[in-house]
């Protein structure tokens, strides 16, 4: 995770946090969005940028907004570790498509897009 380990000399390893409330309030002051301040924080996930940026909010005792951070990534697929692609029909608008549960479809690519025919 985001998360550093110090040794206390004593055997004991203490996570350190890698929260910097200067830095991240310089982000939000120059009205970053959350892939940006993802970046020049140096954290991974959009959940630990959420923490931080509750601890901050809380500090300042103000509501920031930041643009993405509550993007649906279903909406947004990314392939994973196993490289699949998985994708939620549910937030794709497939107009006059009639697609229902066992429909095949047929995979290609077209000039750096996937194509998906229905069978």
């Amino acid at each position: 995770m985001a998360k550093d380990k110090k040794d206390t000399g004593e055997g004991k390893k203490i996570i350190e946090s890698k929260y910097d409330a200067t830095l991240l309030r310089d982000c939000v002051q120059q009205d970053m969005n959350a892939d940006e301040m993802l970046k020049v924080l140096g954290i991974k996930n959009r959940q630990t940028l959420k923490r931080y940026l509750l601890r901050l909010m809380h500090e300042d005792r103000a509501y920031y907004e930041i643009k993405g951070l509550h993007a649906r990534n279903s909406s947004r697929p990314r392939v994973n570790a196993k490289m699949e692609l998985r994708i939620s029909l549910k937030s794709v608008d497939l107009g006059d498509l009639d697609v229902n549960h066992g429909d095949e479809f047929s995979v290609a690519v077209d000039n750096g897009r996937i194509v998906l025919d229905k069978l």
